[in-house]
């Protein structure tokens, strides 16, 4: 049976800032905050979360982490702090 796809989305509690190729998260309900220094892939992930036809929420198909290193330690990140 094939991997099944899942979605990404940011919680609407969650601040998000980037700043060239630095990226902040703030968790308004806890006050967890997680920051991505350097990070052109992440950000660029979390750009496109941002595009107004995404609404804060990607689809991760099977084989997108071989294809994008990086972003399943992110996911893994946001995931764990409730993001």
């Amino acid at each position: 049976m094939p991997a099944k796809s899942s979605r990404f989305y940011l919680e609407p509690y969650v601040y998000v800032s980037i700043k060239g190729n630095n990226l902040l998260l703030y968790n308004s309900l806890t006050g967890k905050y997680l920051t991505y220094i350097d990070r052109p892939r992440v950000v660029e992930f979390v750009r496109q979360l941002e595009r107004k036809e995404n609404l804060y929420t990607l689809e991760l198909t099977p084989g997108y982490f071989k294809e994008n290193p990086g972003i399943e330690a992110f996911v893994s990140e946001t995931r764990k702090h409730f993001m």
